[in-house]
């Protein structure tokens, strides 16, 4: 029998199969979209046999201990934990859900989370389970004997190799002020890196008062123990009688890092992504993760936390924005969508879309954006010791990029200026192409087809299930559109309906 749904439940000591009608299904996923924009859920409502009654066993066992995996066909669609359950003397309804703003973890958190073998993905999972503890705050016994500057601060927790020569990248804070040689502390976890550049006070611009004169020495890297076992990494700040070139220990005074040999944690991106997820509460699709670590890994990025932030908040809203990536949902959790028609990476179509084939015009054609772009600056590089200020840029603009070049010789003046800016990127070449990938993709903005779709064909679980990022070829004899290369861009399901938006393949050099 073709259609069927089915969930698969766990709660407490019981467990079983039920058969679902026409479950009410939603979902919504953009290819360029935000955080907010990729969510799904499903409800269902089933007559649970548990040997006791239903009141008795929520008391025994609280329904958001349960869980579920909704399947089609006998193919999984969603799984999760049971969420909104309600529940009378003979059923209980109850939704399984997935949306990028569930996560519940905070970092930094304990040092054993942190990971710099990421090529142990085998025990990400295992990771995982202990990433919902506390954020980590500094106190005054934690490290010895913390400055007053360092207590109350959590981390820092350093990805990549921020800061150059001549800038630094992170701040680091003295946490042993009672031994002759003072501790600076670069990072509340074990480091690549084997030395690192120190912005301070020298002595005499210490005893003047003036914090604004800060000189830089090349300190080696050392590690430690707190009280409670975790790792930290710093660098001793020497007792050396007091002149000119010395950085001087003042616990009045702020100080910076330069990674300029060596990095915190791995600072691919791939790897960043996998290391951030991974000390996520969200079911992540780690193998799906993992067969995008070495595209992603060519864009290096790097940067600093010292307050407490959900993981993978800080992967949507301060790195996914830059990078040629998206979150969408598989049955298996949280998984990337690459962009499609990276450099080197034309995958072949998935699916080849026919209109009238399941398939039926929902609207105009329309573009993604008004115009085209034809110049785009990102700042980056971002300066703590000059209030994050970025301290670097690349500008795209005809004279450098043929893509400009096309797209202002169709609108002139007319065409849009982008200013970007990213605070975890200090690699020069990748900013060069991310800024390239980013100019690339506005010169000719996208066109936009709409369509209403089959969901027990192209929706969850269907023989032709449609997922956002998925490389297609559209024909449409009315659009004049013949086996055109297209994008799966925007999905929106519901319980019996389905509209599916197609990207076209437009490019400024190859059209």
């Amino acid at each position: 029998m073709a259609n069927v749904w089915t969930l698969e439940w766990y709660w407490g000591d019981a467990q079983g199969v039920a058969t679902i009608q026409a479950p009410q299904w939603t979902e919504r996923a953009a290819l360029f979209g935000s955080s907010s924009d990729q969510s799904r859920s499903v409800e269902c409502t089933i007559q649970p046999q548990l040997g006791r009654a239903i009141g008795l066993h929520a008391s025994l066992f609280p329904p958001w201990s349960a869980t579920g995996t909704l399947s089609r066909d006998g193919v999984p669609v969603i799984s999760g934990q049971w969420q909104q359950v309600q529940y009378d003397e003979r059923t209980v309804s109850l939704t399984l859900a997935d949306s990028a703003l569930d996560d519940a973890a905070l970092i930094p958190s304990d040092g054993t989370i942190y990971v710099r073998d990421n090529d142990r993905f085998n025990q990400l999972q295992d990771i995982k389970q202990g990433a919902g503890s506390a954020a980590r705050y500094m106190t005054y016994q934690l490290l010895t004997a913390a400055s007053r500057r360092a207590v109350g601060i959590v981390g820092p927790m350093v990805f990549g190799a921020p800061g150059d020569t001549f800038n630094p990248g992170s701040q680091a804070w003295i946490v042993d002020q009672t031994s002759p040689d003072k501790k600076l502390l670069i990072a509340r976890h074990a480091v690549d890196a084997a030395n690192v550049t120190v912005w301070g006070p020298g002595y005499d611009e210490a005893l003047a008062g003036d914090a604004d004169l800060y000189i830089s020495n090349t300190y080696p890297v050392l590690s430690g123990l707190d009280s409670d076992g975790n790792v930290y990494s710093y660098i001793e700040l020497p007792a050396v009688t007091p002149g000119n070139g010395d950085i001087a220990p003042s616990n009045s005074h702020d100080f910076f890092v330069g990674w300029t040999d060596g990095e915190g944690l791995p600072g691919g991106a791939g790897d960043v992504c996998l290391s951030l997820l991974a000390q996520s509460t969200l079911r992540v699709d780690v193998a799906a993760w993992v067969r995008v670590r070495a595209t992603l890994n060519r864009y290096r990025l790097a940067g600093y936390v010292t307050e407490p932030v959900a993981p993978s908040g800080l992967l949507y809203d301060a790195i996914m924005p830059v990078l040629p990536v998206q979150v969408v949902y598989t049955s298996q959790g949280v998984a990337p969508a690459l962009w499609p028609w990276l450099d080197g990476l034309d995958a072949q179509p998935e699916a080849q879309l026919e209109a009238g084939r399941g398939l039926a015009l929902a609207g105009p054609v329309s573009y993604l954006a008004d115009v085209p772009t034809t110049s785009l600056e990102l700042a980056y590089a971002p300066d703590p010791q000059n209030g994050q200020r970025m301290s670097s840029s690349v500008r795209i603009v005809p004279r450098n990029s043929p893509y400009m070049r096309s797209a202002a010789a169709m609108v002139g003046p007319r065409g849009k200026q982008e200013a970007l800016e990213c605070a975890w990127l200090w690699d020069d070449s990748t900013a060069l192409e991310l800024a390239s990938l980013r100019a690339r993709l506005g010169a000719k903005p996208m066109r936009s087809v709409p369509y209403m779709a089959d969901p027990t064909r192209y929706g969850p679980g269907g023989s032709d299930y449609l997922r956002v990022g998925m490389p297609v070829t559209l024909t449409d004899t009315a659009l004049a559109l013949d086996a055109v290369l297209a994008v799966v861009g925007e999905v929106e399901v519901s319980a019996d309906t389905m509209r599916v938006t197609v990207y076209l393949r437009d490019d400024a050099l190859r059209d």
